[in-house]
Protein backbone atom coordinates (compact mmCIF):
# COMPACT_ATOMS: atom_id res chain seq x y z
CA UNK A 1 0.00 0.00 0.00
CA UNK A 2 1.55 3.40 -0.89
CA UNK A 3 0.08 5.48 2.14
CA UNK A 4 -0.38 4.35 5.87
CA UNK A 5 -1.43 6.08 8.79
CA UNK A 6 -1.65 5.89 12.35
CA UNK A 7 -2.31 7.33 15.80
CA UNK A 8 1.06 6.37 17.87
CA UNK A 9 2.51 7.32 21.25
CA UNK A 10 -1.14 7.37 23.13
CA UNK A 11 -1.89 10.21 20.49
CA UNK A 12 0.31 13.08 20.84
CA UNK A 13 1.87 11.53 17.34
CA UNK A 14 0.02 10.66 14.06
CA UNK A 15 2.41 8.79 11.78
CA UNK A 16 2.02 8.33 7.72
CA UNK A 17 4.24 6.17 5.73
CA UNK A 18 4.17 7.26 1.91
CA UNK A 19 5.85 5.27 -0.96
CA UNK A 20 5.64 5.72 -4.72
CA UNK A 21 3.35 5.74 -6.88
CA UNK A 22 0.98 7.61 -5.03
CA UNK A 23 -2.16 9.94 -5.59
CA UNK A 24 -2.56 13.14 -3.93
CA UNK A 25 -6.86 11.88 -3.81
CA UNK A 26 -5.16 8.92 -1.38
CA UNK A 27 -3.66 11.10 0.95
CA UNK A 28 -6.52 13.56 0.57
CA UNK A 29 -8.70 10.56 1.81
CA UNK A 30 -6.79 10.01 4.75
CA UNK A 31 -7.39 13.36 6.31
CA UNK A 32 -10.44 12.36 7.82
CA UNK A 33 -8.72 10.10 10.13
CA UNK A 34 -6.54 12.27 10.93
CA UNK A 35 -8.54 15.30 11.85
CA UNK A 36 -10.39 12.57 14.06
CA UNK A 37 -7.42 12.09 16.14
CA UNK A 38 -6.63 14.89 16.77
CA UNK A 39 -10.28 15.92 17.74
CA UNK A 40 -10.17 13.16 19.76
CA UNK A 41 -7.66 14.77 22.11
CA UNK A 42 -7.10 17.95 24.21
CA UNK A 43 -2.85 18.16 23.34
CA UNK A 44 -0.88 18.97 20.86
CA UNK A 45 -0.89 16.60 17.76
CA UNK A 46 2.34 16.15 16.08
CA UNK A 47 2.96 14.42 13.16
CA UNK A 48 6.45 12.16 11.35
CA UNK A 49 5.88 11.05 7.90
CA UNK A 50 8.48 8.58 6.33
CA UNK A 51 8.78 9.34 2.52
CA UNK A 52 12.08 7.02 2.28
CA UNK A 53 9.90 5.30 -0.31
CA UNK A 54 8.41 8.66 -1.61
CA UNK A 55 10.50 8.94 -5.46
CA UNK A 56 7.58 10.94 -6.66
CA UNK A 57 5.71 14.08 -5.27
CA UNK A 58 1.88 13.95 -5.82
CA UNK A 59 0.00 15.77 -8.67
CA UNK A 60 -1.66 18.89 -6.49
CA UNK A 61 0.73 19.17 -3.68
CA UNK A 62 -0.44 22.73 -3.02
CA UNK A 63 -3.19 21.59 -1.48
CA UNK A 64 -1.64 19.79 1.34
CA UNK A 65 -2.17 23.16 3.41
CA UNK A 66 -5.98 22.33 3.89
CA UNK A 67 -4.88 19.04 5.84
CA UNK A 68 -5.47 19.13 9.45
CA UNK A 69 -1.94 18.76 10.36
CA UNK A 70 -1.50 22.48 8.94
CA UNK A 71 -4.02 23.83 9.75
CA UNK A 72 -5.85 22.04 12.99
CA UNK A 73 -5.66 23.73 16.55
CA UNK A 74 -3.73 21.38 17.69
CA UNK A 75 -1.20 20.69 14.99
CA UNK A 76 2.06 20.41 16.43
CA UNK A 77 5.46 19.66 14.73
CA UNK A 78 5.99 17.84 11.80
CA UNK A 79 9.23 16.18 11.01
CA UNK A 80 9.69 14.85 7.65
CA UNK A 81 11.80 11.21 7.59
CA UNK A 82 14.64 10.58 4.35
CA UNK A 83 13.36 12.28 1.22
CA UNK A 84 14.71 13.67 -2.26
CA UNK A 85 15.85 17.16 -2.30
CA UNK A 86 12.57 17.45 -4.55
CA UNK A 87 9.82 16.10 -2.03
CA UNK A 88 11.69 18.70 0.73
CA UNK A 89 11.87 21.38 -1.20
CA UNK A 90 7.80 20.39 -1.90
CA UNK A 91 7.34 20.29 1.83
CA UNK A 92 9.60 23.52 2.82
CA UNK A 93 7.27 25.43 -0.07
CA UNK A 94 3.87 24.69 1.19
CA UNK A 95 4.26 25.11 4.67
CA UNK A 96 6.25 28.90 3.43
CA UNK A 97 3.16 29.68 1.22
CA UNK A 98 0.91 28.93 4.01
CA UNK A 99 2.45 31.05 6.58
CA UNK A 100 3.78 27.83 8.72
CA UNK A 101 6.99 26.53 10.72
CA UNK A 102 8.60 24.51 8.01
CA UNK A 103 9.35 21.00 8.45
CA UNK A 104 11.77 19.29 10.78
CA UNK A 105 13.72 17.12 8.31
CA UNK A 106 15.90 14.08 9.64
CA UNK A 107 16.77 10.78 7.74
CA UNK A 108 16.33 7.66 9.97
CA UNK A 109 12.74 6.82 11.74
CA UNK A 110 14.93 6.55 14.32
CA UNK A 111 15.96 9.99 14.69
CA UNK A 112 12.10 11.03 14.24
CA UNK A 113 11.14 9.06 16.75
CA UNK A 114 13.94 10.41 19.47
CA UNK A 115 13.05 13.80 18.09
CA UNK A 116 9.56 13.52 18.78
CA UNK A 117 9.74 11.41 22.03
CA UNK A 118 12.11 14.56 23.25
CA UNK A 119 9.50 16.92 22.57
CA UNK A 120 6.48 15.25 23.84
CA UNK A 121 8.42 14.95 26.95
CA UNK A 122 8.85 17.96 27.32
CA UNK A 123 5.47 19.54 26.71
CA UNK A 124 4.23 16.81 29.22
CA UNK A 125 6.22 18.05 31.80
CA UNK A 126 4.95 21.85 31.01
CA UNK A 127 1.85 21.34 31.14
CA UNK A 128 -0.59 18.79 32.53
CA UNK A 129 -2.19 16.81 29.99
CA UNK A 130 -4.44 13.96 29.21
CA UNK A 131 -5.39 12.41 26.08
CA UNK A 132 -9.05 12.63 27.04
CA UNK A 133 -11.48 13.90 24.67
CA UNK A 134 -12.92 17.12 25.14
Amino acid sequence: MPITLESREDGWVVFYSLCTPISFQELSDLQEKDLQIRNAVNHTVHELIDVTGLTAIPDHPLRAWSFPSLSHPRAGTIVVVGGSNLVRSASQDIHQLAHLKPPAFVETLDEGWAFLRNLIAQEKAANSYSTDAK
